[in-house]
């Protein structure tokens, strides 16, 4: 990490995709979440039937959870897919300065995807289906993310897998960082987002201190 005559902070991270499991986890948590919506969804409007418990209850479960154990494994095979396209790399460059933190793909890196985007458009538009091609376009368009931290709602870090979470309204931004930088990367974005909610030893230990 190197830090510029502006203030502003440099960095790669090269992360290792089959020995990390934080994309794979941060895919797994968004198909459960809407698989879990769904169901929760079919629960309530099911509710007023008089047949629907318990029997109809547990028939709608277990329908859906073997559904999204479909789902979790297909999102395991996609992910294990696009880690062997990128040559099982994700490299991506750090920019960070007093108002927040910007992750951009590396040029090599963004070409790769930009294939894979490409080809999950015509996908789409073959299948007649508006939304992968959404899905497929904005793929190949965004390079990088910017994480303002006066926005950032919640902070989370896991050391031991080199990440620090940033979220904030429709923006979810994972920042890698090496193990002798990551206390001062941590220390540095907590301090400034001063609306977020968060969890971490580091941060812990500050609030403990106070």
């Amino acid at each position: 990490m190197t830090k510029q005559p502006d203030g502003t902070y440099r960095w790669t991270y090269e992360l290792n995709m089959y020995r990390n499991p934080t994309v794979l986890i941060t895919v797994l948590k968004v198909l459960g979440l809407s698989m879990g919506l769904v169901w929760l969804f079919t629960v309530l409007i099911s509710i007023g039937d008089r047949r629907f418990w318990w029997d109809g209850f547990l028939s709608e479960t277990k329908v859906f959870a073997l559904v999204m154990l479909g789902f979790v494994v297909l999102g395991a095979v996609s992910y294990y897919l696009y880690a062997l396209i990128q040559g099982g790399r994700y490299c991506v460059l750090f920019e960070m300065d007093e108002q927040g933190v910007k992750h951009t793909q590396l040029a090599r890196q963004f070409k790769r995807a930009q294939v894979v985007a490409a080809l999950t458009t015509l996908a789409g538009a073959a299948a007649g289906n508006p939304t992968v091609m959404g899905s497929g376009i904005l793929a190949g368009s965004r390079a990088s993310l910017y994480s303002g931290f006066a926005g950032v709602k919640k902070i989370s870090a896991v050391k031991e897998r080199n990440v620090i979470h940033l979220d904030a309204l429709f923006n979810h931004n994972q920042v890698y960082v090496e193990d002798a930088d990551f206390d001062e990367v941590f220390d540095f974005i907590a301090e400034r987002c001063v609306n977020a909610k968060g969890r971490g030893r580091r941060l812990e230990r500050k609030e403990n201190a106070r």
